[in-house]
């Protein structure tokens, strides 16, 4: 049991006729579109497709040539195979196994007697009968995904994929482009200004008395001490020094003591 599984990204010159060849495509195969999207990227189309095709040889390849003709370019092809044949065999073993626990349980309930009885063998049915039931959807997801291969295209405009050499007018219409998102994002940031202004407004006035009430601490806590009106600091009268005696000259020096 094969899950197949395709990625595809086409160019094309006119995305609305490849996306209408596509779905006349997959009708032709017996399949059918499960998803599809067309939308504006920027000034060009781009259009996602989710194809469900059966997924025999045949027609699986026979689809995917067709969808490489409708592309001007295939940009990007990957596809994928997965092997389910394990789970699905696994599946379908727990499914008898849990069928035979369903046949002696209802064989059992049929002989029951007492109500305890009764309603215990009642509770083991409903969930095997619930693990039956999840083992029963597995299995039928499996066998759809077997059945159909899934083709998920993208398609868009060939000359999104061309980088064209430098020109003024193309020169041109970058800085226009630029300059329109420079003035979306100033516009929206002037937008977002006003919106919190209200706010930023208080936020600034607090921090503007924070600061001034800041500053007062910080200046008496470095202010220098000055002294209390009523005291004046002791001065020291300055001392000269004393003059050792000498020696004196003269006639005093020469009188004779008193008798």
């Amino acid at each position: 049991m094969i899950i197949r599984t395709v990625t595809m990204t086409i160019a094309v010159n006119n995305v609305q006729e490849a996306f209408r060849q596509v779905e006349t495509l997959a009708s032709e195969q017996q399949g059918y579109l499960s998803q599809s999207q067309i939308r504006q990227d920027g000034d060009r189309l781009t259009a996602t497709m989710t194809l469900r095709v059966p997924s025999n040889d045949a027609t699986f390849r026979a689809t995917l040539e067709r969808l490489r003709g409708i592309a001007e370019r295939v940009v990007d092809e990957q596809s994928q195979v997965q092997d389910v044949t394990e789970e699905y065999v696994d599946l379908d073993a727990r499914m008898r196994t849990l069928k035979a626990s369903e046949e002696s349980l209802l064989a059992l309930l049929g002989k029951a007697q007492k109500v305890e009885d009764i309603l215990q063998i009642q509770r083991e049915l409903t969930n095997v009968r619930s693990q039956v039931e999840q083992i029963q959807g597995r299995k039928q997801v499996l066998e759809r995904r077997a059945d159909l291969a899934t083709i998920t295209l993208t398609i868009r405009e060939a000359g999104s994929f061309t980088r064209a050499g430098w020109t003024p007018g193309g020169t041109f219409e970058e800085a226009v482009r630029a300059l329109s998102s420079a003035l979306r994002g100033l516009t929206s940031f002037a937008i977002w200004l006003v919106v919190f202004s209200p706010i930023l407004g208080g936020a600034l006035v607090l921090g503007y008395f924070v600061l001034k009430v800041l500053i007062r601490v910080v200046r008496r806590l470095f202010r220098a001490p000055t002294p209390r009106a009523g005291r004046t600091a002791p001065t020291e009268l300055p001392t000269t020094p004393s003059t050792p005696a000498g020696p004196t000259t003269g006639p005093a020096a020469t009188a004779a003591p008193p008798a």
